[in-house]
């Protein structure tokens, strides 16, 4: 695991930032006097900090006497806080459970908790845990052991470092690897780091397979967004499949009467368009024809048949008769 950088410089002044916040929402008072004994700092310097700090809504400069003094008015919070941005933040910590065992977990929980302390409306928000409940298939199955390779690819992916990763790969080869990370998404309850390699453009790397992380000091380039859009990039790809080996294509599949329902409620892809026949419905996707939507087409047993493309159609079958035998 790559060593931590000490506190100095600008990670100095960003901790000391929100520690001084801290106190400050805690009730105390500070002026540049007890900032500058508090932290052991110039008064050049609390100036600095104090300035910065007050760009913080909630925070309020006041004249006592002859000094200048700093306080948290928290219904200034209330004020701008709506309704809908305290449910924002519940949908978001039900999705703690994914990160179980991390820092992550415990934070989402804090920061829904603070917006509720300061809802206009604090108390619709009384068994909040039960009222908005995210339903995890499995989640992250590394956390809490490593926790601290999680800590050092969101280090990277802020820093824009470059990584050597030692990946486990789905043939069971295990293989050390240069990666650029560009993003943590969550797919299938599952996280993936999306990076760029020396030999691949884009590729996603399940982090439960990744098993040694080394921070580099050297940095890269993020891309434009020209470059890399990930929404984009997964808009012509069914699932996290990243491999550009398949061709875009109209696919269709045909699936029987009694997945009319759920197909007609169910969106799969934002391409799909669902059309009723008199025996069932057709499902039509325009994406990559990959091996993700071959299992997919499988996953309905008897009750889908591909229509197109033919060479979907063929695989497809391919893999039914090889299930027979």
């Amino acid at each position: 695991m790559a060593a931590k950088l000490g506190e100095s410089g600008r990670n100095a002044e960003l901790h000391r930032a929100t520690a001084l916040l801290n106190e400050l929402m805690d009730g105390k008072v500070h002026d540049r006097h007890s900032v500058s004994a508090r932290w052991r700092i110039s008064l050049p310097t609390a100036d600095r900090d104090l300035k910065a700090i007050a760009k913080v809504r909630g925070v309020v400069k006041e004249r006592q006497g002859k000094r200048s003094v700093y306080r948290f008015e928290p219904t200034m919070i209330h004020a701008a806080l709506r309704h809908s941005s305290v449910i924002a933040a519940c949908f978001g910590a039900s999705l703690s459970s994914l990160f179980e065992g991390s820092v992550y977990g415990r934070n989402l929980h804090e920061a829904r908790d603070f917006l509720v302390k300061h809802a206009r409306r604090r108390k619709d928000f009384c068994n909040v845990d039960r009222k908005f409940v995210f339903v995890r298939r499995g989640g992250e199955g590394s956390l809490p052991d490593r926790a601290g390779e999680l800590d050092d690819l969101l280090e990277a992916i802020l820093g824009c470092k470059w990584v050597t990763i030692d990946y486990l790969r789905f043939d069971g080869e295990k293989k050390a690897i240069r990666i650029a990370p560009l993003s943590m998404a969550i797919y299938d309850h599952q996280l993936y780091v999306i990076a760029r390699s020396e030999k691949q453009p884009w590729t996603a790397y399940r982090f439960c397979r990744i098993e040694k992380v080394e921070v580099e000091d050297k940095t890269f380039d993020y891309p434009s967004i020209e470059e890399y859009d990930p929404i984009k990039i997964f808009s012509e790809r069914f699932g996290i499949f990243m491999s550009d080996n398949h061709d875009v294509e109209d696919i269709e599949v045909w699936l029987a009467e009694r997945w009319k329902t759920y197909a007609k409620t169910h969106r799969w892809h934002p391409s799909q368009r669902t059309i009723e026949t008199r025996d069932g419905v057709v499902v039509k996707l325009r994406v990559r024809a990959c091996p993700e939507v071959e299992a997919w087409v499988l996953s309905f047993g008897e009750d889908a048949q591909v229509l197109a493309p033919v060479s979907l159609q063929e695989r497809v079958l391919l893999r039914i008769e090889k299930m027979v035998k």
